[in-house]
């Protein structure tokens, strides 16, 4: 649920930021990854929860977000951060530790 709860909160930001990029006028492609990865809530979690375990290389997702604004960039790179050293270890080590 903790894990939900963070992939939401982060999703909601990130999908704001990219919506609002995705109002200016950019080469087709741009739009077309872009709204492909974040163009709404559930392709944000989508995309998010697939960069956390293993689907997507994160590289390609953080590469969008640099596009969208270094702010989108910076949050996206402590998602990744926060998700992978910090809460999937935590799991993992109750699971191992139970």
């Amino acid at each position: 649920v903790f894990l939900l709860l963070v992939l939401y909160a982060f999703a909601i930001t990130l999908t704001r930021g990219v919506t609002d990029y995705l109002e200016e006028d950019l080469p087709t492609a741009t739009i077309v990854e872009a709204e492909d990865m974040f163009g709404g809530l559930f392709e944000t979690m989508y995309t998010l929860f697939k960069c956390i375990s293993g689907g997507l290389n994160w590289g390609v997702a953080a590469d969008i977000m640099l596009d969208v604004g270094t702010f989108y960039f910076t949050l996206f790179i402590l998602f990744m951060f926060f998700m992978l050293l910090c809460v999937l270890n935590l799991v993992t080590g109750v699971m191992v530790d139970g």
